[in-house]
């Protein structure tokens, strides 16, 4: 089964997830554990799926970039 959103841990100093889009073509493969690149602000950030369910955000939501790891125990990028 796919789900439509990911909750991402990131590297910024706020004590919350952050829920993010899944484009069609990475929703079968994203996973509690791995890492995404997703935006944040102007930037870019590298951070880790916490949970992956298909409850609407109440805010707008922007979509993940990239799958950075498929198994939630690599350390190596895809």
């Amino acid at each position: 089964m796919s789900a439509s959103y990911c909750d991402v841990s990131l590297p910024v100093p706020l004590d919350q997830t952050f829920t993010y889009l899944l484009p069609e073509t990475m929703r079968h493969r994203v996973r509690t554990g791995c890492r995404v690149l997703v935006p944040f602000g102007t930037r870019k950030l590298t951070g880790v799926v916490l949970r992956t369910h298909d409850e609407p955000p109440v805010a707008a939501t922007r979509e993940a970039l990239r799958l950075l790891t498929k198994n939630p125990r690599s350390t190596m990028n895809c």
